[in-house]
């Protein structure tokens, strides 16, 4: 019974959490990083801009784009959070601490995204 356990289930519990990561994560895309790229008259799919966005906010802008830019960071840091869970149930420490150290130089090495406009 255990080896018919193994043989099936593992492969897919880990597909079924993956789809959930990742439907969580074009859910946040579609959601909340769709308004921003219209606010700041950016592409939806500007990686560059996304990733700026994201990972270190705006400098500049009205209040109510710095609460849509808000909302969509705590969305990512959920889903981003999501990710560490289930990289350290897969792959232990290591491939936690190894993926945290990419995010943190993904992070010191970007800058705000800068936008024209009134600022608060």
């Amino acid at each position: 019974m255990i080896e018919a356990f193994d043989s099936w289930f593992v492969p897919v519990l880990f597909l079924a959490v993956m789809i959930a990561v990742v439907g969580l994560q074009f859910w946040a895309m579609f959601r909340y990083w769709r308004p921003v790229a219209l606010e700041l008259g950016v592409s939806f799919m500007d990686r560059s801009a996304s990733r700026r966005v994201i990972l270190r906010g705006i400098s500049g802008g009205s209040s109510s784009l710095h609460a849509l830019v808000a909302r969509c960071r705590w969305a990512f840091a959920v889903s981003y959070a999501m990710c560490f869970v289930f990289i350290w149930i897969v792959f232990g420490t290591d491939g936690s601490v190894f993926l945290l150290a990419c995010l943190i130089v993904s992070v010191v090495l970007s800058t705000p995204y800068d936008v024209e406009g009134e600022s608060t």
